[in-house]
């Protein structure tokens, strides 16, 4: 298992380009091999991969987040964006919604082993939650079409906050006028995996 950490941390560090990641980032990736080996995470076959694209992704979606603050991840999964965007803005708080019970049970115990800050896990789903508005960037990976997950989003952003996503290929056909949000930036996703995306609610008129 050690070597296998090894091999995916190897796999990460590719993926970052030189960057110097902070140390528990390693330690994070450390948890991920454990438990993808144990419970479903990130695919079992090609998990050093997976893990470092996930990374890459999550960290080239952290440069449209802006100035952060209060972040919430819909859907958050094995961590992906909100830990990894955790551990590169230690300062942010990080609300993870997950309604599986085993993937909040791992987030909760990698938060606790990582002695990470400033983090809530939430083992519900974000839906009891949208009326919060409480949000300043809210995030969400693989948490479905943009149609069904926009009217969540905009119920969790307070005013003037922004969602950010990674999208596939062909993403602008589920955008539709009257969604009530915009485009504000875009970054090509390495491995030809599509975009990361912000989009910001449009004004209202006065």
């Amino acid at each position: 298992m050690r070597d296998r950490a090894q091999e995916t941390w190897n796999r990460v560090l590719e993926e970052l380009g030189g960057a110097e990641p902070p140390e528990k980032l390693r330690e994070y990736v450390e948890e991920l091999v454990i438990w993808g080996a144990r419970i479903h995470l990130t695919g079992r076959e090609k998990m050093e991969g997976a893990i470092a694209a996930q990374i890459s992704d999550s960290l080239l979606m952290l440069e449209l987040a802006g100035d952060g603050g209060d972040i919430a991840d819909i859907g958050a999964g094995a961590g992906f964006p909100g830990v990894v965007w955790k551990l590169m803005r230690p300062r942010w708080r990080v609300t993870l919604f997950e309604r599986k019970q085993r993937l909040a049970s791992f987030l909760a115990r990698t938060a606790a082993v990582l002695e990470l800050e400033g983090i809530s896990v939430i083992a519900e789903d974000a839906a009891r939650y949208q009326a919060a508005g409480g949000f300043d960037v809210v995030t969400s990976k693989a948490a479905g079409r943009l149609g069904e997950v926009l009217p969540l989003v905009a119920g969790l952003l307070r005013s003037g906050g922004i969602y950010v996503t990674a999208k596939g290929e062909g993403w602008e056909s589920e955008m539709y006028e009257g969604s009530g949000f915009s485009l504000a930036g875009r970054i090509p996703l390495g491995g030809g995996r599509g975009e990361a995306i912000s989009l910001v609610p449009d004004r209202e008129e006065t």
